[in-house]
């Protein structure tokens, strides 16, 4: 049995190279929803379930693994799954819960006596190697009233249970002790050591430590914060709000599930040492969206991943590289455009193999499914840019040229460039009768206008004042899906009916044998007059403005917007994208398509690593 990948994020994070791509897991007959990410003696077995069939699956980092049916002692939907030390597994149901405790493979060992509600998250249950395992409660009803909610205790690698902490529960603050607990595990360094914290609000935020395997429990307090003055006083005790963390030598970091006062999350560091008085230092402050996951990375390159609440727009990715610099990535589209939980606090603890996993809320994909993701580190297959930033007063004057291939935001981009110039000030084919293809433009009727653009292929010219050439490119096999939709709706393009009369992968078949530069590497052959990757990074480098992928308009209209080229009043709207189509994760298409835009494929992922190179130089 084996899991597709299927990539739809790929972002440079340094100069030299390194990117870290997403992948989005593709079962054969059911969706999939993490559940674990077990790492024991160099090995690694992910954990995921079926989204309809209950069945369980374990595969290694390249989804290749075994299935196991347990629906023999189990009709119930499973959502949370844990491994315990001597390799026993711990499962759980959905509300009311039945607990299971099972094998290595999945057999039933016993129906076990513990709580009747779940754990949150993969930082709210943990075990030791002595035999104890703890999880904590997550409550989400809208009860005005206060009910208990309790930590669940097992000396006996989860055979028997007891009860380690015990909370009044209540959404409504003051009437309760807590509105539920967020997190709850083990210190690797200490023994008997255990950490529990608590939400949602001011003083509903508590973190508690035990040395006793949980007989007996402190809280922690702030006695310092630094730097000073980032968090509002009434607001410091939700420092303390998180539902995931990592440790880092004697101090415990987590990324804040909480706007602390001034509307955005924040990354805390906490020397555990100093309990239960500590100093607490703020790394870095995050967007408005608050954080979810954690994962860490033995290199240091620890990556923060937020839901879509605050900004629907979507997931926030912050990594810190291994200087300690945090930086914000692009963001994860939220294709549905519906508040998300992004990965609902289910992750990797930390990256192994340059690999982690994490769950997908059912909303992310605008497509109503769940996922398993995969986060893996990779070495770029293109050359790292040489980008040369012109300066403001490099611009003046000199008009704009954009060469782009179907279906890459030309109407989008075209329509913002006629806002601000209006018709006379732009030379295109449908609004100009001075329009023509590029290679035979004389400089005098290029210089009346502000931009050119058309579906044309760059060619050298020898003029007096040199224009300023950008270009879009996008993902080959989002354009290609693009385009096939496109054809079968426009009668009177020659390649029409051969859309309409085939599937998507035979349409291709035969349209490179009609039409080979209008469907293979057409981006390439559009920037640089070419078919060869090679060629177009020199003519990149040496005569374009810039190039930026697909999926960063809103930063390239920031560009225009930051030169003076584009008033605020000429930016189009915010476009809703679109939800994946269904053809985007057949594996037979994608590699057709790849294959045939070998080129392009190359030239997308450098245009990711030029126009990162180009804003950080602006």
């Amino acid at each position: 049995m084996s899991v597709n990948f299927i990539e739809f994020y790929k972002n440079p994070i340094n100069e030299q190279g390194d990117i870290l791509s997403i992948e989005r897991a593709v079962h054969a007959q059911d969706d999939l929803l993490f559940l674990e990410d077990v790492i024991e003696s160099n090995k690694r077995e992910v954990i995921a379930v079926t989204r309809k069939s209950n069945k369980l699956l374990c595969v290694d980092d390249q989804g290749v693994g075994e299935e196991f049916d347990i629906t023999s002692y189990c009709k119930k939907k499973i959502k949370n799954c844990h491994t315990l030390k001597n390799g026993n597994r711990i499962l759980q149901t959905a509300e009311p819960c039945d607990v299971y405790l099972v094998d290595r493979i999945f057999g039933l060992i016993k129906k076990v006596d513990a709580g009747r509600r779940l754990w949150h998250g993969s930082n709210s249950v943990d075990s030791t190697s002595s035999g104890v395992v703890m999880y904590s409660e997550y409550i989400a009803t809208k009860e005005k009233g206060a009910q208990p909610l309790y930590v669940w205790r097992s000396y006996d690698h989860g055979k028997t249970w007891d009860v380690a902490m015990k909370k009044m529960s209540s959404p409504v603050y003051g009437v309760g002790e807590c509105r539920h607990f967020h997190t709850c595990f083990s210190d690797p360094d200490i023994e008997s050591r255990w950490y529990v914290t608590t939400g949602d609000i001011r003083g509903d935020n508590c973190f508690f430590y035990s040395d006793d395997d949980g007989k007996a429990w402190k809280k922690a307090c702030v006695r310092s914060v630094t730097p000073g003055g980032l968090i509002p006083e009434l607001s410091s005790e939700n420092i303390f709000r998180f539902t995931s963390s990592y440790f880092d030598g004697n101090n415990i970091v987590w990324p804040t599930d909480d706007g602390l006062g001034v509307g955005k999350a924040m990354l805390i560091r906490m020397d555990k040492t100093t309990l239960p008085s500590v100093d607490i230092e703020i790394e870095h402050v995050f967007d408005e969206n608050l954080m979810r996951s954690a994962i860490a990375d033995e290199r240091g390159r620890h990556v923060y991943i937020s839901e879509a609440k605050h900004n629907l727009d979507g997931l926030s990715i912050y990594i810190k590289d291994d200087l300690g610099k945090v930086k914000m990535l692009p963001t994860v589209n939220n294709l549905s455009g519906d508040p998300s939980g992004g990965t609902i606090s289910k992750s990797s603890g930390s990256f192994f193999n340059d690999i982690a996993f994490s769950l997908a809320d059912v909303r992310l994909f605008g497509d109503g499914r769940p996922s398993l993701l995969r986060y893996q580190f990779k070495k770029s297959t293109v050359p790292v840019p040489v980008v040369e930033v012109p300066s403001k007063k490099d611009v003046v004057g000199r008009p704009l040229v954009f060469f782009h291939a179907q279906r890459t935001a030309g109407t989008t981009i075209k329509s913002a460039f006629q806002n601000e110039f209006g018709k006379d000030g732009c030379l295109y084919q449908r609004t100009s009768n001075e329009f023509c293809d590029w290679r035979r433009l004389d400089g005098v009727i290029l210089n009346k206008y502000r931009i050119y653009a058309g579906h044309y292929n760059y060619a050298s010219k020898d003029l007096a004042k040199e224009p300023l050439l950008f270009s879009i490119i996008r993902d080959p096999v989002d354009r290609a899906i693009s385009l096939y939709h496109y054809l079968k709706n426009r009668p009177e393009h020659k390649l029409h009916e051969l859309a309409v009369s085939k599937n998507i992968l035979n349409f291709y078949v035969e349209a490179e044998k009609i039409a080979p530069n209008y469907v293979s590497n057409t981006q390439t052959l559009r920037v640089s007059g070419t078919l060869d990757f090679a060629v177009a990074r020199r003519v990149v480098e040496d005569k374009y403005f810039f190039i930026a992928p697909f999926d960063r308009l809103k930063e390239v209209f920031e560009v225009f917007s930051d030169y003076k080229i584009l008033s605020a009043g000429s930016i189009p709207p915010k476009v809703k994208k679109k939800a994946f189509d269904s053809i985007y994760y057949d594996q037979e298409f994608r590699s057709y398509i790849e294959d045939l835009n070998s080129s392009d494929v190359r030239l997308y992922e450098y245009s990711k690593l030029y126009f990162k190179a180009f804003g950080d130089g602006m």
